[in-house]
């Protein structure tokens, strides 16, 4: 009886220690094969004149965050993906003419890009806006992207982090050690100890 007590024990701190690992996987959320092709398409650079141009890691990130946090249709993953191809093939035909030694991200040879092509740039954005529900406010020198409830999803320049009360691994973490609590509580008996 002694050696079952102390299996279970085992059996249950080991089932105890993993579940963390199970619940935040599940919280993180995953991103579908269709929402994996807008991320291709950002991932994607751009080339002019031998010199490739990606967007930064850090607007890369955003947007894999809000894809984590919202689910999106195929059909509108779709769309998306096929206007961020519009958007490219936009760019490398306007820019072709732009000298890019002086030029080091994407968002410098966009704004080295005549005028008219990027306000098309930003009617291209709008409507990527319209099929994710996202209002896009264009400023001077950036954009924000502000979600439904009004949650700021992107600003330039400012990474945004998903904030919010998630409490699971705390419940998950008290009981764990309530569980061990009661386990090694009678996993010890009542022993009387003299001294």
């Amino acid at each position: 009886m002694k050696r079952m007590k102390n299996v279970l024990c085992i059996v249950a701190s080991v089932f105890c220690l993993m579940l963390p690992t199970v619940v935040q996987a599940d919280v993180q959320g995953a991103i579908t094969d269709s929402e994996n092709n807008i991320m291709s398409e950002l991932q994607e650079g751009v080339t002019i004149s031998g010199k490739t141009f990606h967007f930064d890691a850090s607007d890369i990130t955003q947007a894999e965050n809000y894809l984590k946090a919202h689910k999106v249709s195929d059909e509108t993953a779709a769309e998306v993906a096929d206007y961020v191809k519009e958007a490219r093939q936009l760019i490398v035909d306007n820019a072709q003419n732009v000298d890019v030694q002086s030029v080091y991200s994407l968002k410098d040879l966009i704004k080295s890009l005549p005028r008219p092509v990027i306000d098309q740039l930003k009617d291209i954005v709008l409507k990527i806006g319209q099929l994710l529900n996202l209002v896009i406010t264009f400023y001077r020198d950036g954009v924000s992207v502000v979600d439904p409830s009004g949650a700021t999803v992107y600003a330039t320049g400012d990474a945004i982090k998903q904030t919010g009360g998630d409490y699971t691994m705390s419940f998950v973490a008290i009981g764990a050690l309530l569980t061990l609590s009661i386990l090694a509580y009678f996993a010890a008996g009542r022993r009387e100890y003299r001294v």
